[in-house]
């Protein structure tokens, strides 16, 4: 299946066109549907079908909406955030910083028009709370965090954030695993590492209808193509040479 970027369905006035195109809901709540062909929507009747997407133009942003540059910058040392902001990567995850020093980071990135994403287990001084949360969405207002704590997940879900749950897939019962407690918390999107397993993520995509990013351990462009071919949503790299490659 090949992922591509949120097409506005105000635009898509029937069936036949609405078919043409490969687009993805996944479950309620995302804006787009997928279909790797246009039989898929078949069963669906024409009425039903234009309904649907009329109604998904009103719903809330997702993660797949957002993504241009199939590369996400992440952001490991403060040294790297004018590089993440020069880049073409239009996705920032952070994870760097502290309770001080974070504010600036995210004012600096929406400046220029980046769509952050903290990640809370590296930020300095942040608990593992509730009420962190609702500082974190309430003062700092990124558009989500990452995490590998499904608790924080639903917490962040119930404050508004978009959500992406990290996993390390270190063996088979680490995956089986973790996209059960995926399934459980229901994120925006799974981060999986290490990314260098193209194999594994065809996999995951049998597994789960959730995005997947892939990163770790990725090098060069060749590895990202190979992620992105194998059905990864995108591919998140800390190497700032990759951040403005053109995919």
């Amino acid at each position: 299946m090949r992922w591509l970027p949120f097409k506005r369905l105000s635009n898509i006035f029937t069936y036949k066109e609405a078919t043409k195109h490969y687009l993805y809901l996944p479950f309620p709540g995302i804006a787009s549907i997928k279909a790797e062909t246009p039989h898929n929507y078949a069963i669906l009747k024409e009425k039903t079908l234009f309904r649907l997407l009329k109604g998904a133009t009103c719903m809330k942003p997702n993660i797949i909406d957002i993504v241009q540059s199939q590369v996400i910058a992440s952001i490991k040392e403060e040294k790297d955030l004018d590089k993440a902001i020069q880049s073409n990567a239009n996705i920032v995850f952070i994870l760097t910083g502290n309770l001080i020093t974070m504010n600036g980071y995210l004012k600096k990135l929406k400046e220029a028009g980046k769509t952050t994403f903290i990640h809370i287990d590296f930020i300095d001084g942040l608990s593992n709370t509730k009420s962190a949360i609702k500082y974190i969405a309430e003062i700092w207002k990124p558009a989500g965090i990452i995490t590998t704590r499904s608790n924080l997940i639903k917490y962040a879900k119930e404050e508004g954030l978009m959500t992406i749950q990290r996993l390390f897939l270190i063996d088979r019962n680490a995956l089986e695993k973790g996209i059960e407690i995926s399934h459980n918390c229901k994120p925006d999107a799974i981060e999986v590492l290490p990314g260098l397993m193209p194999s594994v993520i065809d996999r995951l995509t049998t597994m789960t209808s959730l995005p997947i990013i892939a990163g770790g351990l990725i090098s060069n462009k060749q590895d990202i193509l190979k992620g992105l071919s194998a059905g990864a949503l995108a591919i998140s790299s800390g190497d700032p040479k990759l951040w403005n490659l053109d995919v």
